[in-house]
């Protein structure tokens, strides 16, 4: 099963507000095109499922743009575990590839874009989930996105170990 990568996001300070892009880098040093939560570690870059998204704002009855979320990321016409504990890996376009390394908790800004999006968020991982970046890469809206079963080789150039 492939998705598409239906959003792309950052921010220039961490409590600042989101930026859409059409097009960034996401490295393993930086994340997404610089992102300050970019940094490398389990958190680097965060996915939103579009359908997870579209169920939350039509039990708060809302119409809320995707960025109010925070994430990084908005994927469409993809299915992820849920539950999980088992690893995988999300290919993005011809080269990015992210580690999904869990669920992403509701955190308390979530209830300062809408009453009631944090506990809407909290069911199922419908809040999202949290990736590092194995292998950076340059990504695009409408880039296909699927899931890999193994990690894929990465070829670490001289100097950046």
């Amino acid at each position: 099963m492939k998705g598409q990568l239906a959003g792309i996001a950052r921010r220039e300070s961490v409590m600042g507000p989101m930026i859409e892009l059409e097009a960034a880098p996401v490295t393993r040093e930086c994340g997404v095109a610089f992102d300050p939560r970019g940094l490398p570690g389990p958190r680097q870059v965060s996915i939103l499922l579009e359908r997870d998204w579209r169920e939350v704002g039509f039990e708060l009855r809302a119409q809320l743009p995707w960025t109010a979320r925070r994430a990084n990321l908005l994927i469409s016409g993809l299915e992820l575990p849920i539950y999980s504990r088992e690893p995988y890996w999300l290919e993005i376009g011809d080269d990015l590839v992210l580690a999904v390394n869990g669920e992403m908790a509701p955190c308390w800004r979530m209830e300062l874009e809408h009453e009631g999006l944090s506990s809407a968020l909290a069911l199922d991982w419908r809040c999202g989930r949290i990736s590092s970046v194995v292998r950076s890469g340059y990504i695009q809206l409408g880039d296909r996105v699927q899931i890999l079963n193994s990690p894929p080789e990465v070829t670490i150039p001289p100097g950046d170990d």
